[in-house]
């Protein structure tokens, strides 16, 4: 897993660049893994491409429909 994480990785980062942006300028990142027991080597190699930043024990996020205004 560290070896695709990091050819994923670096694929981003080439492609941010050739948009003319970079990892730094990255607000929000969504992964999904296809197996949990791959996390701790993906975040192993994901924490090298961000600088450290103020830590939180939870982050959620939620989408919902406003079914009041939804359009069918």
């Amino acid at each position: 897993m560290p070896g695709i994480s990091r050819v994923v990785m670096d694929s981003v980062c080439r492609t941010l660049t050739q948009v003319g942006s970079a990892i730094e300028n990255v607000v929000k990142v969504n992964v999904w893994l296809s197996d949990l027991a791959d996390f701790a080597a993906f975040n192993e190699v994901y924490a090298a491409y961000f600088q450290a930043g103020p830590a939180f024990n939870v982050e959620v996020e939620v989408q919902a429909l406003d079914r009041q205004r939804a359009v069918i």
